[in-house]
């Protein structure tokens, strides 16, 4: 008995200790170790953290991930999902009762995916919710083996260059591959699932606007030499036909040359550039 109880006392002890660990600011916070983990922790930020002053929230796929919210400023966030789709975002935002001045959603062939219930039951679990809003140590960001390995890693790469090669071998046989791959036309199980997900995705965006939100539509920019590949022509078309611009505000990029690390994703550099255009385009005018 007085084994229990010496145990309970001390795994007690051990919670409080962490938890004003992280109260005082000694504890670092993850950004993830694996991509669910990394797609929970932007998410649990929104739902337990968002200030009611949000300029902007961008939802998306892994291509919209590669965006660093920091470089637009302290009220951006980026709950783009690394392997996930639009849908994800777009319900996690509608839950919210403070609704963000800008939504920028991506649309593209990515919208195929389904929605991920199992993030969007887990954020909001009542008994999880209460845990994690009053108690920080039980969101994903400040797992004890999470906040460790992050910061073992980022004091690795401290050192490192941040720049993405352009001229590597591997990069151009990838972007090869792509181009075959977007050559074949979409399937028309693809094409049904696209028009599927695109009415889920309507009703979603019908519901954020009438909370207030300024609705924005785009597209992350790619590999020039792939934007002419049959896949990629019939995506557009299809986004132009399921979210006409008589009816939905869409984003142009600016026309450049833009460089990827795989033929899908930006290089950290062209990504970089995005965020600021983005910043410049959007955030700049209604901030003064």
């Amino acid at each position: 008995m007085n084994f229990v109880v010496q145990s309970l006392v001390l795994c007690c002890t051990l919670i409080i200790g962490y938890q004003a660990l992280i109260f005082a600011g000694l504890i670092p916070p993850s950004k993830g170790i694996h991509q669910a983990q990394a797609n929970m922790i932007n998410a649990e930020k929104y739902v337990y953290k968002q200030s009611v002053n949000t300029q902007m929230v961008m939802v998306g796929s892994s291509l919209t991930a590669t965006l660093k919210e920091e470089l637009m400023g302290s009220n951006v966030l980026n709950l783009a999902m690394r392997g996930g789709c639009t849908q994800t975002g777009l319900e996690i935002v509608n839950k919210k009762s403070s609704p963000p001045k800008i939504l920028l959603v991506e649309m593209n062939e990515t919208i195929q995916r389904e929605m991920d219930r199992e993030l969007i039951d887990s954020l909001y679990n009542p008994f999880l919710y209460f845990l994690r809003m009053n108690f920080p140590m039980f969101r994903q960001e400040y797992r004890p083996v999470s906040a460790f390995v992050y910061a073992l890693k980022q004091w690795s790469q401290g050192n490192r260059q941040s720049g993405q090669s352009t001229d590597s071998p591997l990069r151009e046989a990838q972007i090869q591959r792509v181009k075959a791959q977007w050559a074949m036309p979409l399937s028309d199980e693809t094409k049904e699932l696209i028009v599927e997900q695109a009415k889920v995705i309507q009703h979603q965006l019908s519901d954020v606007s009438s909370n207030g939100s300024r609705i924005i539509l785009f597209n992350m920019p790619g590999e020039p030499g792939l934007d002419n590949t049959v896949q990629k022509q019939q995506v557009r078309e299809l986004m132009k036909e399921l979210f006409p611009s008589e009816r939905f505000e869409w984003l142009s990029n600016p026309q450049r040359s833009w460089k990827t690390s795989d033929g899908v994703h930006l290089t950290t550099d062209d990504a970089q550039e995005y965020a600021l255009f983005l910043k410049q385009q959007l955030l700049d005018p209604i901030s003064g």
